[in-house]
């Protein structure tokens, strides 16, 4: 007759032919993984001890590579994205000392994802807010310290003993990376080469020096 079938065997047929098939990381409860690792006091001291250079990295990553989107009605603003997420951790040579693949990294950026109800642009559902980043950070950490993304139950040791190390070397290879400064880059627009974060102390020491005489110039 040409008629369609009943949505509830169209519904049926969808889970057996597609869902059914993602592998079981991708259907993982994120919430377990935020109640059981993330939402701790060591984790939390661990990122606050870094937060004011994490904060900075966010900010400059969001203009660099971030999308321009609509915040409310009357102004736009920048989101960190994935590209922003995969050229920060290109620049920080991420993947050329873990085994955690560019896809487990990009599936950690999917999970941090909180999910939101925004009434004027759904982008934001494919960006990450600044919690969003950090929680991001830990995800990769006990990642890293597993050669990949694995259920939550599954971890060995603290996120927290997983996580300082990692971050230390993230912001120190940014430092290098970046000179000691981290500026914002987004042309036309007054905040363009303002410092987001000053990673000198990150540095070796014998880059800092050369970190100072590039300050001053700013």
């Amino acid at each position: 007759s040409g008629a369609f079938p009943p949505l509830s065997e169209c519904l049926e047929n969808l889970l057996a032919a597609d869902l059914v098939k993602l592998p079981k990381l991708a259907l993982a409860d994120t919430d377990e993984y935020r109640n059981e690792r993330l939402y701790l006091e060591e984790t939390d001291s661990c990122l606050r001890e870094h937060v004011e250079a994490l904060r900075g990295i966010f900010t400059a990553y969001c203009y660099a590579h971030g999308k321009k989107i609509r915040s409310g009605m009357k102004r736009a603003s920048h989101t960190f994205c994935i590209d922003g997420w995969r050229k920060l951790l290109n620049d920080a040579s991420f993947f050329d000392f873990s085994n955690v693949t560019k896809a487990d990294a990009k599936l950690v950026f999917m999970h941090s994802r909180l999910v939101r109800v925004d009434e004027y642009d759904r982008e934001k559902e494919n960006c990450l807010t600044f919690l969003d980043f950090l929680e991001a950070l830990c995800r990769l950490a006990d990642a890293h310290a597993h050669d990949q993304v694995r259920h939550s139950r599954t971890y060995e040791f603290h996120t927290a003993d997983n996580l300082g190390p990692l971050l230390m070397t993230l912001i120190e290879n940014l430092a290098v990376y970046h000179e000691g400064l981290l500026t914002v880059q987004c042309q036309g627009l007054s905040i363009d080469g303002k410092v987001a974060a000053d990673l000198t102390k990150y540095l070796p020491q014998s880059m800092r020096k050369k970190s100072k005489t590039k300050k001053a110039r700013k």
